[in-house]
């Protein structure tokens, strides 16, 4: 059990979170100033902190996501040295909770990264470190505009989600639509029937979205965050936000949006998202937020239209074709 009793052994996390906060995204600064984003990032990052060398934690994840072989102390979170001794905070997760899908999250770091090709060596290594899953990729977050994302030189490495945000306080509504609070109970029957609709005439869709339950939406109408489109008695679209915080701020997360069949290429999502966020009950320094597919044009320009900027985005690597090395977990 040397490698767990090693994991758990106290972390300094100054260094991680200096690093850390050196890669912010520049708008949320410049929003909220650095002092605001360093006592909302420090918090997050005791968060994950607190999960490395957790067994009671990997042998949940082992119950949900089993791989054949694998043992408890294989899904622990760690902390890995990395060449030079710097160090970085992994996790494996399983994308759209499949078993078969295991994936290497690179949560945080105390060290830069210098270009794109340190990254997928990096990236190799951070996969060899949870060998006995044999996961397919690593996933990382990274700001808009860093000079090391990956580029048309490297295949193996794909856009993910962006991240689109936007404080509360930067969003008014035109009044050129209604938008009302409804219940969950009342819209999901309709919500699913132009779910299923939607993607009957947009299969593709498929790989990047998927809909929400029932009591996903009652969560966000107990927050005060479902809203409907309407025309007279009909519903046009609905809108759902809960609350959740990110890295660097607190505020809403943009879960569902969804303009109902027969009303769209009317130009309603934009005006319908503005009418919603001016009825949210939020707090000074509340953010609009929420992670779009890089390949989901429409709700990129939805997001865009109304104000929220890209602040970074997650990339995979793909770890079929990299060159493995090796991470050593401290």
């Amino acid at each position: 059990m040397d490698l767990c009793l090693a994991m758990r052994r106290v972390i300094d996390t100054s260094s991680i979170l200096r690093r850390t906060l050196q890669a912010a995204p520049s708008d949320v600064t410049r929003w909220f100033g650095t002092a605001a984003v360093e006592h909302h990032l420090a918090a997050w990052l005791t968060a994950e902190l607190s999960v490395v060398g957790s067994l009671e934690r990997a042998h949940r994840l082992r119950t949900l996501c089993p791989v054949s072989g694998a043992t408890d102390e294989d899904y622990l979170a760690r902390v890995v040295e990395l060449p030079g001794g710097a160090r970085s905070l992994l996790q494996i997760r399983f994308k759209g909770g499949d078993a078969k899908r295991p994936f290497v999250q690179w949560v945080a770091s105390d060290a830069p990264i210098h270009g794109s090709t340190e990254l997928v060596s990096l990236a190799a290594q951070a996969m060899d470190s949870f060998a006995a899953l044999r996961p397919f990729a690593m996933r990382i977050w990274i700001p808009s505009g860093a000079p090391w994302e990956p580029s048309g030189a490297h295949p193996e490495c794909t856009r993910g989600d962006r991240w689109l945000a936007a404080p509360v306080k930067s969003m008014s509504d035109p009044g050129t639509v209604r938008v009302v609070a409804i219940s969950a109970d009342e819209i999901f029957p309709t919500y699913e029937s132009e779910y299923r609709t939607y993607l009957a005439s947009h299969p593709q869709a498929e790989e990047w979205i998927r809909a929400e339950s029932a009591e996903s939406l009652r969560t966000c109408q107990e927050q005060g965050g479902l809203f409907a489109l309407r025309e007279g008695d009909a519903v046009r679209g609905l809108v759902a936000l809960r609350r959740q915080s990110g890295p660097w701020f607190t505020g809403w997360h943009v879960v569902e949006s969804l303009i109902f069949d027969g009303s769209r290429g009317r130009g309603l999502a934009a005006p319908m998202h503005r009418a919603a966020y001016v009825q949210l009950e939020s707090a000074p320094g509340d953010v609009i937020w929420g992670t779009i597919d890089s390949r989901n044009g429409a709700s990129l320009s939805t997001a865009l239209a109304v104000g929220r900027v890209d602040i970074g985005g997650d990339w995979w690597i793909d770890g079929k074709n990299v060159k493995r090395g090796s991470l050593l977990a401290t």
